[in-house]
């Protein structure tokens, strides 16, 4: 389908001069009579997609929708994900006219779009056009409920944070390592030293941010910076990660493996980015992470096998949810035929598996009744089933096992909801101490949390500067949100 030219001189005018040609309830929107719904996502890995090969599937998609529900769409893809990220606050600020976006806590934000008006009230819609999505997801979507009323439309994949340490295999067997004695991250100590002894070309630790290893120790993350509450404590109270003993046990731990050898010493100075290539294309012996995922829990990355293994229990918080969530405009003149057309994809195996991986035999080529393998230069290689809707419905990939999704069902059920699931924090109302903390995160986090920072001093430096931010008065303010919510909840 085509990509839309947005209103981008509109749209500077508005961030500009300040006075917005359009707010969420300023005026309506009005769609062209008897045109498809309009849905604006961003691109896969694969973006940008052969133009031509991407129309023939939006084309095979669409005649399935019309024949089923006498709807069509017009899919607007804006780039890849940063490129989305940045554009969308201009469309939805310039009036262009939508039904159905994308969205999530990390890009097209959900919280502040939703507070801000921009994203419809689903509960009725889904009560009367979306019950098999609310059949599946009841509970999950009580995490995307802003001002009283559900805002998206989860896709049902993985709901639960579990900390976990990566491991190339090859290396694990070579040297022995029984990674299933593990039962702490400081557990594998002697095996980074059988890595930074032998293998000098690799990286034995890939280094996480702190936000990473808080599943571990029962804790989550509210408002900016190092706060957050332990997740199965009552009454719910806004704590001050640095004055725990596990954070000062973590950066205690990093700080003296950094001085062995186990984390590059100029680490500090590398990119988002280098870190992710060193982690794609193999060349670390270990990391750790906060999401297990059994679509993932093995995995290829730079041609050597990795497998993830998990350390704590799993828990289900907001933030797992709200990753990624389909939306539907406040000001969209079809509302029902956009729940419709959601709850319908979250069905119909044949138009979701279509839309994520294209054409069998042109985009893919089919191994079994339900495994397939993507053709990497066919023009059309979104490889993102998590965006679209239910991941339960689609083809498992070379090497997944055959109960994959029943496994993701299981793991789902097992993890326990986190006191908070369902407290979306109202970031918009308190955005100058917002700013002013991130400022100070920035500057003093990473450094700290990675192991470059002696905490003997830094745990100090960074309270200070964060005290100067207003980070005291940023506690108190999430934590009467989590009262009022609380209490709302009763």
């Amino acid at each position: 389908m085509k990509r839309t030219l947005v209103l981008l001189i509109a749209a500077l005018l508005v961030l500009v001069v300040g006075v917005p040609l359009y707010a969420a309830g300023q005026r309506e929107a009005t769609a062209p009579e008897g045109q498809p719904l309009v849905w604006y996502v961003p691109g896969g890995n694969g973006y940008p997609y052969d133009e031509a090969e991407e129309q023939m599937v939006y084309d095979a998609f669409n005649a399935m929708l019309e024949r089923d529900l006498g709807i069509t769409v017009d899919v607007n893809v804006q780039g890849s994900f940063s490129e989305y990220n940045e554009r969308m606050p201009l469309i939805l600020a310039s009036g262009e006219y939508m039904d159905v976006m994308w969205t999530a806590n990390w890009s097209n934000d959900f919280v502040k779009n939703a507070y801000d008006g921009f994203y419809a009230g689903l509960d009725d819609l889904l009560e009367n056009y979306g019950q098999d999505i609310l059949a599946d997801t009841r509970e999950q979507l009580e995490a995307t409920r802003i001002n009283g009323e559900i805002r998206g439309v989860w896709s049902q994949q993985v709901a639960a944070l579990n900390s976990i340490i990566r491991v190339r295999t090859d290396l694990a067997e070579k040297y022995g390592w029984d990674m299933d004695s593990v039962r702490h991250i400081r557990d594998i100590e002697p095996f980074l030293a059988d890595v930074r002894d032998n293998e000098p070309e690799l990286v034995p630790f890939a280094m996480p941010n702190w936000g990473s290893v808080t599943p571990f120790y029962k804790m989550a993350g509210v408002g900016a910076g190092p706060m957050g509450v332990r997740v199965d404590e009552y009454p719910i109270k806004v704590i001050n990660f640095l004055e725990t003993p596990e954070y000062r046990e973590w950066v205690e731990l990093v700080w003296d493996w950094q001085n062995k050898g186990f984390i590059p010493e100029d680490g500090v100075t590398y990119t988002r980015d280098q870190w992710n290539q060193i982690v794609n294309q193999g060349r670390n012996a270990f990391g750790q992470h906060n999401t297990y995922n059994p679509q993932l829990a093995e995995r290829d990355l730079g041609g050597y096998w990795v497998k993830k293994y998990r350390i704590g229990e799993p828990m289900v918080l907001t933030h797992n949810i709200i990753n990624t969530l389909m939306a539907v405009h406040s000001r969209s003149t079809r509302k029902e035929d956009s729940v419709r057309m959601l709850n319908w994809l979250w069905t119909n195996s044949e138009g979701y598996n279509t839309i994520v991986w294209g054409l069998e035999d042109r985009h893919f080529e089919r191994l079994g009744p339900n495994q397939i393998r993507p053709i990497q230069d066919s023009g059309y290689w979104g490889n993102i089933p998590w965006m679209w809707g239910n991941t339960f419905i689609g083809y498992l990939l070379p090497g997944q096992r055959e109960d994959l999704f029943e496994q993701v069902a299981i793991f789902n059920r097992e993890a326990a909801p986190a006191n908070i699931l369902g407290f979306v924090a109202d970031t918009h109302a308190v955005r100058t101490l917002m700013a002013s903390v991130s400022a100070v995160v920035d500057q003093f986090e990473d450094p700290l949390q990675g192991g470059w920072v002696d905490p003997a001093t830094g745990i100090a430096e960074f309270q200070t500067a964060l005290d100067r931010a207003g980070f005291q008065d940023l506690m108190a303010a999430m934590q009467a949100q989590i009262d009022e919510w609380v209490a709302s909840n009763e």
